[in-house]
């Protein structure tokens, strides 16, 4: 088994050198660049044209965007009152960016928890109680006792 891991770990890397002996030269570009000079005539054209028109413009602010914007700052104005202005650091930065997932995982304990306490055929197959069937006293006798 040893020879063998061997085997295939040396041909490996041996294949791995071939495949990197073939180099392919280097071509560079030894021609010769004009340079052009664009004037304003030659833009004109294109400044006229409203296909080539790439300003913004500045979309009106609605009722609605003004109203949440609004309610955005009324909360940030709260947070900041209790938490104080800025952003958190230090260790309650950790606490903030690591909480979600700590609940995550407590949540999925408690989940995986519960479903291992619950009967599970009881929820799938409702299971139903099995029938009895009461003897009479003679059958009882017939059935459990000697009779001999």
């Amino acid at each position: 088994m040893r020879h063998l891991l061997l085997f295939v770990f040396v041909s490996g890397v041996l294949t791995l050198g071939y495949a990197q002996e073939d180099i392919p030269p280097a071509y560079y570009d030894d021609s010769i660049l004009e340079q052009y000079s664009i004037t304003e005539d030659d833009l004109k054209p294109y400044k006229d044209n409203d296909d080539f028109n790439y300003n913004e413009n500045k979309k009106e602010d609605t009722f609605i965007d003004k109203a949440i914007r609004w309610l955005q700052n009324i909360l940030r104005q709260f947070w900041e009152a209790i938490f104080g202005v800025g952003t958190a650091t230090g260790f309650l930065y950790f606490m903030f960016r690591i909480f979600p997932y700590i609940l995550l995982g407590v949540l999925v304990y408690l989940l995986i928890r519960f479903f291992l306490k619950v009967n599970s055929n009881s929820i799938i197959g409702k299971a139903e109680e099995k029938g009895t069937v009461n003897y009479s006293e003679e059958e009882q006798i017939i059935k459990h006792e000697d009779i001999n």
